[in-house]
C-alpha cells in the first residue's frame, strides 16, 4: 500500500489528492516517476517506486481508505508469475 499523506492536524484527512491521471482508473499501471499526488498548490509528487519500478493501483481514491482507521493509502499489486510444470 502506498500511504497517503495526511494533514498533520487532522490524521484522517488527505494532505494532497490523487493525480487526476490515475483518477477512476484501478488496475493501471503506474511506473517510477509517473504523477501520484497533486498538492494543493499545483505541484506533482511522482511515484517514487517504493514498490518497484512498475505496479498496478488498486482502490484509487476510494473514501473508506481516507481514515486512519482503515489504513489510509492506495492498494499496490504487483505482476507475479509462476511455472507450474
Amino acid at each position: 500500500k502506498l500511504e497517503w499523506p495526511t494533514d498533520p492536524q487532522n490524521p484522517n484527512f488527505p494532505l494532497h489528492m490523487v493525480h487526476k491521471s490515475l483518477q477512476d482508473r484501478d488496475f493501471a499501471i503506474i511506473r517510477k516517476g509517473d504523477p501520484l499526488y497533486i498538492k494543493h498548490d499545483g505541484s506533482v509528487i511522482p511515484y517514487e517506486g517504493s514498490h518497484g519500478d512498475e505496479v498496478h493501483l488498486i482502490f484509487v481514491n476510494e473514501g473508506g481508505y481516507y481514515y486512519q482507521s482503515s489504513g489510509t493509502g492506495i492498494g499496490v499489486a504487483i505482476k507475479s508469475e509462476y511455472n507450474f510444470e
